[in-house]
């Protein structure tokens, strides 16, 4: 019998591990995403990236600002600046630096939509190279999805990338701190953050045209999504009653704040999505995150179909 020399064994078995190993377990693997031919967007400009701004913007040579359309990167400030860095902010801040060396071209969306509150240019944004940066990001595992009101016929794309992130907890969502947090349990949720809930709709209520989606049975203390009621009218004639929630296990993700118990404001139908459990049942938490209120399920979750099929 031939006898292989023990370092060419070695060698050999660290070859065959590695082949067994998906790709996509690397960040490295997670390459450059092309931006899709049919969007609905509308060009709105072109221009090179002077700095990333601590809240993720990218401030342009020309001075103006442009906010990064339907994702949220982690905030980084210094010390004593005007707000609190988050974790992984260094790296996220870093990869978008490096991702807009190009020369930018912009893509908004229609009437007032253009910009945002305080002014600044709302766009997607491609690279001379065709490079989409929002995608990226999120396959990378360096940003969040952050649905806009109207962005539905984007976020098929935009959350197929984030849910390949999280499957594999790459980039940020090594991290617990964006985790979803149990909506079922108000303790587990901070106020005043960016965050993701999953739990069991427990009652839906009607108030002046207000949707109040609820996940107890007390609203003064429970967590609820609170829908303005423009916005509600909107979603049924598109096909979306939020009224149909109740008994559902739902996911939804936006800025939490305080009033009678956590809430959060839902404007974007694609801040809620659906799991695909049909009687409404909650995955079991695992071992690691059992009682902390942070889920780690293996649930998979869906846009409402209005959203989806537009």
């Amino acid at each position: 019998m031939m006898h292989m020399p023990a370092n060419l064994c070695h060698i050999i078995l660290i070859l065959l591990c590695l082949a067994g190993v998906p790709s996509d377990l690397y960040a490295d693997s997670a390459g450059p995403r092309p931006w899709p031919a049919e969007t609905g967007l509308t060009p709105c400009g072109s221009g090179y990236a002077e700095a990333v701004t601590g809240a993720g913007h990218l401030r342009l040579d020309d001075g103006s600002t442009v906010r990064l359309a339907d994702i949220k990167l982690p905030e980084l400030w210094p010390e004593g600046g005007p707000g609190t860095t988050w974790p992984g902010a260094e790296n996220a801040h870093e990869r978008l630096t490096a991702l807009s060396r190009d020369s930018l071209n912009f893509f908004c969306f229609d009437g007032d939509r253009r910009h945002d509150r305080h002014g600044r240019r709302l766009a997607h944004i491609s690279t001379a190279t065709g490079l989409w940066l929002q995608q990226t990001l999120l396959t990378q595992g360096m940003a969040l999805l952050s649905p806009t009101p109207g962005s539905c016929p984007l976020l098929g794309d935009l959350y197929m990338a984030e849910d390949t992130a999280r499957r594999i907890e790459r980039g940020l969502w090594r991290l617990q701190a964006y985790r979803a947090r149990d909506a079922n349990k108000p303790d587990s949720v901070p106020n005043g953050h960016f965050i993701i809930l999953s739990g069991q709709v427990a009652d839906v209520s009607l108030r002046r045209g207000w949707v109040y989606v609820n996940f107890g049975d007390n609203w003064r203390s429970d967590v609820t999504l609170d829908i303005p009621a423009g916005v509600a009218r909107s979603w049924r004639k598109q096909g979306f009653d939020p009224v149909n929630l109740k008994g559902r296990h739902i996911e939804a993700r936006g800025w939490s704040d305080w009033r009678w118990g956590p809430r959060l404001l839902v404007r974007a139908m694609g801040q809620i999505r659906l799991a695909a459990i049909a009687d409404g049942s909650y995955p079991a938490e695992s071992p690691a995150a059992a009682g902390s209120g942070i889920r780690r399920t293996s649930a998979v979750f869906s846009l409402p179909r209005a959203c989806a099929s537009s």
